[in-house]
């Protein structure tokens, strides 16, 4: 969990400077006085926490009158260059966006309670006059900073039982704490097997969770396979690619799914079936040329026999000719 407690700390830390930025009405500037050089304006426009003590009577019949002497406690963060001696111009920001009063007076000792610098003065309030003339115009509101999102950063690999790339390796980055998923790919010639996250084994092919760490690997494990699963059929005429673009050609169309026994002998329903392009009906008999899948071997029907309400089909490897061997093998038709 000290992971996750200090992603949050950062966040709280970032959105308490967006806060100030955007909040603050109080702010100070401060001067000094630099032998050989006269009064330099050090610092202008800090934002600080201003708190009134106590203030001198004022006439309240009097119209526009605002307290002469008034005594504030000034709080600023601990960096903020502050010294006995210094000109401290305590300014109030109004809701029009300028200043509503102000007030000057040089300050003793700043004191540092817990993470924070402490000046408490008494200060003379200044005239509207002197706001106009004398005190430095208020900050333009700045917009808040984006938050930096803490990310993670997901290396995606896989790989067969011998630890082979058989695909790209992907390398995903993604928010941290933000529900993430990834499937494991469909890729011909494997069947998945199992997965490793950041080594520890699940066996299933679509993994969800929650990141919380900056890096995480995910394996995907497959087993190669051996035998075919399914066969495709010879076709003349318009089909889709794999990339939605069309040709109007050889192709070896649709794989449908078999199951085998051995030496090139599957054992299927009637396998018939009709182009979705050409409306071309496609059946195997005897002698129909088919490409078995994954491993993409030609073969031709030798013999088909009634098997319990299907087909015994034998095959026998063949050499494909220079149209079957050059012919596109879509899978974009493929279940």
């Amino acid at each position: 969990m000290g992971k996750l407690q200090d992603i949050r700390r950062k966040r709280l830390e970032k959105l308490g400077k967006n806060l100030q930025d955007r909040l603050s009405t109080s702010f100070i500037d401060i001067q000094r006085l630099i032998p050989n050089v006269g009064i330099a304006t050090i610092l202008s426009n800090v934002p600080c926490n201003a708190t009134m003590r106590s203030s001198d009577q004022p006439d309240v019949t009097a119209i526009s009158t605002i307290p002469v002497i008034v005594s504030w406690r000034i709080h600023v963060p601990t960096y903020i260059d502050i010294r006995n001696g210094d000109t401290i111009t305590l300014k109030l920001l109004g809701e029009n966006g300028e200043w509503k009063s102000a007030f000057r007076a040089v300050t003793g000792d700043p004191y540092v309670v817990q993470s924070r610098k402490r000046v408490d003065v008494m200060m003379k309030a200044l005239g509207r006059d002197d706001i106009i003339d004398d005190v430095i115009p208020p900050p333009e509101r700045p917009e808040p900073e984006p938050e930096e999102k803490d990310m993670s950063e997901i290396t995606v690999r896989f790989l067969d039982v011998d630890e082979n790339d058989i695909s790209d390796m992907i390398v995903i980055k993604t928010e941290i704490e933000k529900e993430f998923s990834i499937e494991a790919l469909v890729i011909h010639g494997y069947t998945f097997s199992h997965v490793f996250v950041n080594g520890d084994m699940y066996n299933k092919s679509q993994l969800s969770f929650i990141p919380i760490y900056d890096e995480y690997s995910i394996y995907f494990i497959y087993d190669e396979i051996t035998v075919p699963i399914g066969v495709k059929q010879f076709a003349v005429g318009r089909f889709q690619r794999d990339d939605g673009s069309f040709g109007n050609y050889a192709h070896w169309y649709q794989t449908i799914p078999i199951n085998w026994i051995d030496d090139f002998e599957i054992i299927s329903p009637v396998i018939q079936l009709t182009h979705v392009e050409t409306r071309q009906v496609l059946r195997i008999q005897i002698g129909s040329r088919l490409l078995l899948m994954p491993q993409k071997i030609f073969s031709q029907v030798k013999k088909i026999s009634n098997v319990d309400g299907g087909f015994l089909i034998s095959l026998i490897e063949v050499e494909p000719t220079e149209t079957e061997r050059t012919a596109y093998i879509t899978s974009a038709y493929d279940l």
